[in-house]
Parts: structure tokens; C-alpha cells; sequence
């Protein structure tokens, strides 16, 4: 039986293509080099900003793409140039503010591209560890407000201990685009991100296949978390690492460790 052919690579970052350590193994690095000399295009889809990404990665960073912050932007990794960005308007703000609020919620607010890094908070009900953790990671690009007022935003964020309570604020939110992310700060925490409905890394995925003229049966993707769900249901064939969730592990085939070159494991069948 023949390979597929395979045109463009996307992947999660933290917990798929960083290890334990936040590094890139010798060996998946040396996989990017070698889907470059294919002519493979490689693109990294992370819920990080900008920012935050560039604390992980260097600026030449061997990937030809990075969709960020779940999908909000894409970039050119080659020339830093912003091929597409969404973001969420005035009335979604203004609706989006008021069901959290009802409901308890303290939330951030993340300002657009190219400040994505920086939020307001809002403290509505009780302050969990994980919500303040955050504050103190980015207290410079924090500022508190009684009631965000902005008419154009990235992405809202707000924390739950339980899955019954994100499902039932879940519920309540349409005409958006809800995901569920496992928090990067206490590996516990769940987190919801809102963006506005054509955000997803799927959608930065489509979007971007579209822009390139690849076919998505052309495609691979990998993650590791619910956040990357989307992406995995889009890409034609699609993997989830061995420090997955179990019900990510059970809907996917299943590679390495991120620990134990994982992205490497994948393509080299491919490649």
C-alpha cells in the first residue's frame, strides 16, 4: 500500500512538540529540517500569543507557518508577515460579558493583535489559585477594570475547577466560538477561551490550506489537549501523543511521549 502524500505538517506545541523541559528534541528538530528539504510545509498551531511563543521558539525557528493564540492570527514564521487574523466585535464583547458575569465568572480580556499578550480582568466571585496565578505571571500586561469596555478583542478567558460548571456556561454562549484548554500553569485547572466563531485551530488550519492551495487530504495533525480537537477532526490524518487525555487517546491513534520524540515518531513514516 502507497503512502499518502503528505503536503503540510501542522502541530501542537507545548506537550507535543516541546517536552517536558520546553525543549525541541535532537530528534523532532531534526524532522523539521527534513520536511523542509521534502518541501513539506510545517506549521505550528499553539494557544500561545506572540509573546508568550517567543519565550519558547526563536525567531528562525525551522516552521514556514505559526497559527497563534488557538487561531486568532496566522503568520508567515519566514517574513513575520500576518496573513489572517480574527477577532471578536464590539456586541459579541458586550454579550459575552454579561453571561459570565450572571453567572459568577471572573474573566480576562485579551486586547487584539499585535497586543494580544495584554488583558483586563475582571474579579466577579471567588478567585481561584489558577485565575491569579495568571495575573502574577503577566502583571505587566495586566490592568484591572470594573467592567471591560473595548470594541475589539482577541479572546476571553475564564477558569473552571469542574467540567459540569464549563458545560453548563458553555451552554448559555452562542454565535461564538467556546473551546476547552487544560491550564498550562496547573495541569488542572479547565480553562475557556471564547473567540469569535470563525476562530479555531480547525478553521486557522482550513483557512490557511486554502490560502497555500493544499488539499486537506494532503494533511497531518498533532496535539495533545481538548484545545487541539478541532485541528485533529480537520486534518486528514490525525495523532494525539501519549500524554494525552484518555478521551483524546481513545478517538485518535495514539504515538510516542512528548518526552520520547513524538512529532518525530509520526512523520518518519511519512517522510
Amino acid at each position: 500500500m502507497n503512502k499518502p502524500i503528505i503536503k503540510i505538517v501542522f502541530t501542537d506545541l507545548d506537550g507535543t512538540l516541546l517536552n517536558s523541559s520546553g525543549m525541541v528534541s535532537e530528534a523532532n528538530l531534526k524532522m523539521l529540517h527534513q520536511l523542509k528539504q521534502k518541501n513539506i510545509l510545517r506549521v505550528l498551531a499553539t494557544g500561545r500569543n506572540l509573546y508568550s511563543l517567543s519565550k519558547v521558539i526563536s525567531a528562525d525557528f525551522p516552521v514556514d507557518y505559526v497559527i497563534f493564540s488557538t487561531g486568532v492570527g496566522i503568520m508567515n514564521w519566514k517574513t513575520k508577515q500576518l496573513v489572517h487574523t480574527t477577532n471578536l466585535e464590539e456586541k459579541q464583547i458586550q454579550y459575552i460579558s454579561r453571561i459570565l458575569i450572571k453567572n459568577n465568572q471572573n474573566f480576562m480580556l485579551q486586547w487584539p493583535f499585535p497586543e494580544n499578550h495584554r488583558f483586563y480582568y475582571l474579579k466577579n466571585g471567588r478567585i481561584g489559585e489558577d485565575f491569579q496565578r495568571r495575573i502574577e505571571l503577566y502583571k505587566e500586561f495586566a490592568q484591572p477594570v470594573e467592567q471591560a469596555e473595548m470594541k475589539i478583542a482577541s479572546q476571553f478567558l475564564t477558569i473552571f475547577d469542574d467540567l459540569e460548571s464549563f458545560n453548563r456556561v458553555k451552554k448559555q454562549l452562542e454565535g461564538v466560538k467556546v473551546v476547552r484548554a487544560t491550564s498550562p500553569l496547573d495541569y488542572k485547572s479547565i480553562w475557556m477561551e471564547i473567540f469569535h466563531d470563525k476562530v479555531c485551530k480547525g478553521m486557522g488550519c482550513q483557512w490557511l490550506c486554502h490560502h497555500l492551495n493544499v488539499n486537506r487530504m494532503h494533511t497531518i495533525g498533532i496535539g495533545n489537549d481538548f484545545n487541539d480537537l478541532d485541528m485533529l477532526h480537520w486534518t486528514a490524518h490525525s495523532f494525539v501523543v501519549e500524554n494525552s487525555h484518555a478521551e483524546l487517546k481513545a478517538d485518535f491513534k495514539v504515538t510516542n511521549h512528548h518526552d520520547n520524540h513524538a512529532f518525530h515518531e509520526v512523520l518518519k513514516d511519512f517522510v
